[in-house]
């Protein structure tokens, strides 16, 4: 029963793509009771965010984590039946088996996936909601295209290469259907040349298709089709697949202990210095395809030897901030990424006082007490001694630090 759960489940999402060209079907009926008034989001990043931190963190802590859920996610009923622990008295042998091999793919991978929340989600599915679930899709999308006659799909890979399929099966007695324009691409080309060009026909009960390439695997291709005679389709919307590290924005900078080869290796990112999402902070150049250098940098920022600070203004002129405490300030005011060099605090020492006497090395000793009688005065001693001004020997090392550690340091790119 479970492989034909998993059957049915990736039916639902290899059709997802052209469900979205038609928003208006509601099958959420033959769904468990808690998901009829609620729609699931399969790709929500707060919802797969929550997934990670359960299944990372140790079992103290995962009860304070179910109550962080949030009951607009509409996942109540399968965020209630993940148990706490995974022992075998906490639940039946077959769920315990479950949760823990997701436990272990979710901390020897670093994410939480798209696949991972479909196994949770179809876990708690019978067959029989899901064949409802799937014929239902199905329905509406014949439905909607019976009123126009045309059906888009898209298969392959959405970072890379993938074909996009135009179906025109109209019941109403339409011969053709004719483009009114040239197909409009973003970030994306076709290959082999465009097939989809202004006055092309499309016969009743035929389909064309056109592979493309997306040209930056970060972003999502558009494609946008208008046709004659009042046919309107909304713009298609080819989205990344890539979420290995998307829950981490581009800039943000993270010290390790592992080397670059070894931190790509085991959080499975590319290490190719020209493809890659991370970089060191050695000053280095990047790729211009990068997001990161939308912010206008061509170099990472050079960290080798240096700790960081914050800046002074977080936001906006520090918009809504609160008050600075005056010994947080830099007073040189560094921008974010901007070296400052070392510096000591000024200050000043008491050198004591001295009586001195002669042209060159001699001085005149302090008075001293002598006996009780003499409290209200001094008795010297009238003799001199040699004073030398030489330099102490040098003590201490090559800087000025506080205890540490050394770390690498990488930045997000793309």
């Amino acid at each position: 029963m479970k492989k034909e759960i998993l059957l049915l489940v990736s039916m639902v999402f290899s059709i997802k793509v052209a469900l979205a060209q038609f928003g208006d079907c509601d099958c959420s009926d033959p769904l468990n009771k808690d998901l009829k008034d609620n729609s699931v989001t399969y790709n929500s990043r707060e919802v797969k965010n929550w997934f990670y931190r359960y299944f990372s963190a140790k079992e103290v802590e995962r009860r304070k984590i179910k109550k962080e859920s949030k009951s607009e996610w509409g996942m109540d009923f399968v965020i209630d039946a993940i148990p706490i622990g995974f022992s075998s008295d906490a639940q039946s042998s077959q769920d315990n088996n479950f949760y823990r091999q997701i436990e272990r793919e979710v901390k020897n991978e670093g994410y939480f996936s798209d696949k991972q929340l479909e196994l949770i989600i179809t876990n708690k599915f019978s067959t029989n909601q899901l064949t409802a679930y799937t014929t239902c899709i199905k329905a509406c999308i014949e439905d909607r295209r019976n009123r126009n006659g045309v059906l888009l799909t898209i298969d392959g890979n959405p970072d890379d290469i993938f074909y996009f399929k135009v179906v025109f099966n109209n019941t109403a007695g339409k011969e053709f259907l004719t483009l009114e324009e040239d197909i409009r691409y973003t970030n994306c080309e076709p290959i082999d040349g465009n097939i989809f060009k202004k006055g092309m026909s499309i016969k009743n009960g035929q389909s064309k298709i056109q592979c493309f390439k997306k040209t930056n695997k970060e972003k999502d291709a558009i494609l946008t089709l208008n046709f004659t005679d009042g046919v309107t389709i909304d713009p298609i919307v080819i989205k990344s697949q890539k979420n290995k590290d998307n829950l981490v924005p581009v800039g943000t900078i993270v010290a390790t202990i592992l080397d670059f080869n070894t931190f790509c290796r085991v959080n499975k990112i590319d290490p190719d210095l020209t493809k890659t999402s991370w970089l060191p902070c050695d000053g280095r150049t990047i790729p211009t395809d990068c997001i990161y250098a939308e912010s206008g940098a061509s170099n990472t920022p050079d960290l080798r030897g240096v700790f960081l600070r914050g800046t002074n203004i977080m936001y906006s002129n520090n918009l809504g901030a609160g008050i600075i405490k005056p010994q947080q300030l830099n007073y040189e005011t560094k921008l974010a990424g901007e070296f400052q060099n070392e510096s000591f605090k000024k200050h000043k020492h008491d050198n004591g006082a001295r009586l001195e006497s002669g042209t060159n090395k001699k001085f005149q000793k302090f008075g001293y007490l002598e006996t009780e009688q003499q409290v209200k005065g001094f008795a010297y001693a009238n003799t001199w001694v040699d004073h030398n001004t030489g330099w102490t020997e040098e003590v201490g090392g090559d800087e000025t630090r506080p205890k540490n550690i050394s770390v690498f340091y990488y930045i997000k790119i793309r």
